[in-house]
């Protein structure tokens, strides 16, 4: 682990990387105890049968062998064109899984300034990429290029909302610390979930502002 960036997400009071899926996607997670990259998620036989991807359409092919991450607040963008669009007609609710910080500091995360599909972002590995997704200013596209501007943002929240880190190949479990609901009924069913899959118990929180 690094442990200058372990050191800089305490400071800015940072306390999960995080990633949305489906129900699909989430009982897939819980049976195989991996967070795979699609790329991975395509090899495993067991995952054919009950994965889905959040994202029908993706750019960045090169980084398919990685896992998108968000710190602290999920993609709201993303989240909103998935739920609302790609998967809109489907008996499907999301989930939010939060993992422990200490996963960004793994070695061969990189992190990305915005959006790792668009032109304009800026990737690096190590303390100084992570403290380029909190830069003062940062380039994003919406139908152009544009400047996003920090300074209305808590110390834990990275100046572009698309901002990612990119971890290699896939994430397991034992780093999953508490896993977002968005009706309280679903917590009941996530328990169930744990029991049928054998997997450990984490916290499960029903919480839609997760999903803002």
């Amino acid at each position: 682990m690094d442990r200058s960036i372990l050191q800089e997400l305490e400071r800015r009071s940072v306390t999960e990387a995080r990633h949305f899926t489906t129900s699909r996607g989430l009982l897939g997670i819980l049976r195989t105890g991996m967070l795979l990259s699609r790329r991975h998620l395509g090899q495993e036989d067991l995952l054919r049968l009950i994965a889905m991807n959040n994202c029908y359409r993706r750019w960045d092919t090169d980084w398919f062998d990685y896992v998108n991450l968000s710190i602290q607040r999920i993609n709201g963008h993303l989240y909103g064109i998935s739920s609302s669009q790609w998967h809109a007609d489907e008996d499907v609710w999301w989930a939010v899984l939060g993992f422990d910080r200490e996963v960004l500091s793994h070695d061969g995360v990189v992190f990305a300034t915005t959006n790792n599909g668009y032109s304009v972002v800026s990737r690096a590995s190590g303390i100084e990429g992570l403290r380029a997704l909190f830069a003062d200013r940062v380039t994003t596209w919406r139908s152009g290029r544009i400047e996003l501007d920090r300074s209305a943002l808590s110390p834990n929240q990275t100046t572009c909302p698309q901002a990612e880190a990119l971890y290699p190949e896939s994430l397991d479990t034992s780093w999953l610390r508490t896993i977002y609901v968005p009706q309280p009924e679903l917590a009941d069913t996530v328990e169930g979930w744990f029991a049928v899959t054998g997997h450990t118990r984490v916290d499960v929180v029903a919480d839609p502002e997760v999903f803002a």
